[in-house]
């Protein structure tokens, strides 16, 4: 009988990591943080560490995707900082980019705030293990 060859090895969902050196380590330490608690909850116990930190950028760039747009929203409106609207405006125009024509516009206006609200009130919130450390920022020399 033929030993079965070895497998990757998987990554349980506990993160043990060196301390982020800028803030671009730092952000993504944190969302990486998050989608493990976002997959724990929807019940993975285990993920390959590559398919973890490819789900962690593309999660990353859809916060971006909405982050900009709820900001070009607040300055079309003259204003400097977004608001709940723009955020609700920006989830919108993000699932209408992405939906098809077999689906009128019409039929998923407000289901965006309806579906947040479902989800905040369905699922139990988990806290980070730990506080998040505040990134220490040093001034860099002219």
């Amino acid at each position: 009988m033929k030993a079965k060859p070895p497998s990757k090895p998987k990554t349980h969902l506990h993160l043990h990591q060196e301390e982020p050196q800028n803030p671009s380590e730092f952000s993504f330490a944190i969302a990486k943080i998050a989608v493990s608690q976002i997959c724990q909850l929807v019940g993975y116990k285990a993920t390959q560490l590559s398919a973890f930190n490819a789900l962690t950028v593309v999660a990353t760039k859809y916060l971006e995707a909405i982050a900009k747009s709820a900001s070009s929203l607040a300055n079309t409106s003259n204003r400097t900082q977004s608001n709940l609207l723009d955020l609700t405006l920006a989830l919108h125009h993000l699932v209408t980019l992405h939906t098809s024509n077999l689906f009128s516009i019409s039929s998923s206006e407000g289901g965006i705030i309806r579906d947040l609200a479902d989800f905040v009130s369905f699922n139990d919130e988990i806290p980070f293990a730990k506080p998040i450390p505040r990134l220490q920022i040093t001034s860099i020399p002219p």
